[in-house]
């Protein structure tokens, strides 16, 4: 009956409820993994919504989209995703931001404020599309185990002074062993 009772608390708080052992919550992170990893991903749960999430058939590589739910201000909303996937060429997550960053500014008009750096474990590359509602986009890469972990952060009406708030969300990824891991299904 309690489990029964959580799995509906968790349905209205995420407004979804098909379930999943990929995305799950740990008191207040949620967590995603894969099944043919010996760790797992972890973020701090801000109220995100599980929008999308797509597994390869072979169970190595997925995505993952998070939303925030409607009733924050909508300068104050992230859209955060994650491709988790295998990678050969890749030494470490410098290697891996240089090639999206290589792809990435081919494809970008008009984007201004570009910066690329490192936070933490992550290397990172930002930039602001003024014409779209100041969208402030910032990728975030981690290469774990062979791994190579692609994490996209955008916010709309982006203010000069509020990086931070992209900073700090990289800064609380972290990589754990799935030993760690306790099944409290949040999807």
């Amino acid at each position: 009956m309690l489990k029964f009772l959580f799995v509906i608390s968790a349905c209205i708080t995420l407004s979804s409820c098909s379930s999943s052992h990929y995305v799950q919550k740990q008191g207040n992170e949620i967590t995603v993994a894969l099944d043919s990893l010996n760790w797992y991903l972890s973020f701090p749960d801000d109220d995100y919504v599980v929008e999308k999430e797509q597994i390869s058939s072979d169970h190595k590589s997925g995505y993952f989209l998070f939303t925030h739910h409607s009733n924050f201000p909508i300068d104050t909303l992230f859209t955060v995703s994650f491709f988790i996937e295998p990678i050969k060429g890749c030494i470490d997550a410098k290697c891996c931001r240089d090639k999206a960053w290589e792809k990435e500014k081919t494809r970008l008009k008009n984007h201004t404020d570009v910066q690329l750096s490192e936070i933490g474990e992550a290397a990172t590359f930002e930039y602001t599309l003024p014409d779209y509602f100041n969208y402030r986009s910032m990728n975030a890469h981690f290469f774990h185990e062979g791994y190579w972990i692609d994490m996209h952060i955008s916010r709309m009406l982006y203010e000069i002074g509020s990086q931070q708030s992209f900073v700090n969300l990289v800064k609380s990824i972290k990589l754990l062993p799935k030993a760690d891991l306790m099944n409290t299904v949040i999807r």
